[in-house]
């Protein structure tokens, strides 16, 4: 009797952790599903903080790994010709002898073709390494021309490579600072990047995009 009240508590016991078991099963698969729909609420979210989103998307870009070898260029500031050029803490500082006229349409939006006076400069050897960098972008608000280093045909955009130049009133290039991280190699082959909105959503969970602020892809 003993013998057989045991074997139906056991199997009492087993039929409740199967059902407990089920259970947490079931709570897991629900967990795995609800990603699909965190996008939705984060951007209705963003919505509600008076966000504005522009040019985002879903498209799954594949880029490869770059690979840089540190390269000082210290070395190299006092053979820069026709400016005055100091060297610190990895950043060339420097005020052009002749500026760089360059002709910029106050009404319309600034392109790579208003710059080409200026791209000729950084690779014609005034610059140190200058053929590895490319025109990214002009803020006419900062008067600022942005030149970033380019892996693989990719601009280098996470700061560590990059010139900026300054313009003057007169839209006359005046100066610059120019960092350089080293020589860049591509490993292997191109790997899936997380998309444009992914991107976004991770930076305003992580409280980098205060509210009613404009977010678009450049």
């Amino acid at each position: 009797m003993d013998f057989r009240r045991s074997t139906l508590v056991l199997i009492i016991s087993f039929l409740f952790l199967d059902i407990f078991l089920l259970g947490m099963f079931w709570q897991m698969k629900n967990e795995v599903k609800t990603p699909l729909n965190t996008s939705i609420n984060v951007m209705e979210q963003m919505r509600t903080d008076g966000i504005t989103v522009t040019g985002v998307n879903t498209t799954v870009e594949s880029l490869p790994i770059i690979q840089i070898t540190p390269t000082s260029i210290e070395s190299q500031v006092n053979t820069l010709p026709s400016q005055v050029a100091t060297y610190d803490k990895g950043v060339i500082s420097s005020q052009l002898l002749a500026p760089i006229q360059l002709t910029l349409d106050a009404n319309a939006n600034a392109t790579i073709e208003n710059f080409a006076e200026l791209t000729t400069y950084v690779e014609s050897g005034s610059i140190i390494h200058g053929n590895q960098y490319t025109w990214f972008n002009y803020n006419p608000t900062t008067r600022k021309v942005i030149y970033a280093q380019r892996a693989n045909q990719i601009p280098v955009m996470d700061g560590s490579s990059q010139i900026i130049f300054t313009l003057n009133a007169n839209n006359q290039v005046i100066s610059y600072e120019q960092t350089f991280a080293g020589n860049a190699e591509v490993l292997g082959t191109n790997r899936a990047l997380i998309t444009s909105q992914k991107a976004m959503e991770v930076l305003y969970l992580a409280g980098r995009i205060p509210t009613r602020s404009t977010v678009s892809v450049v």
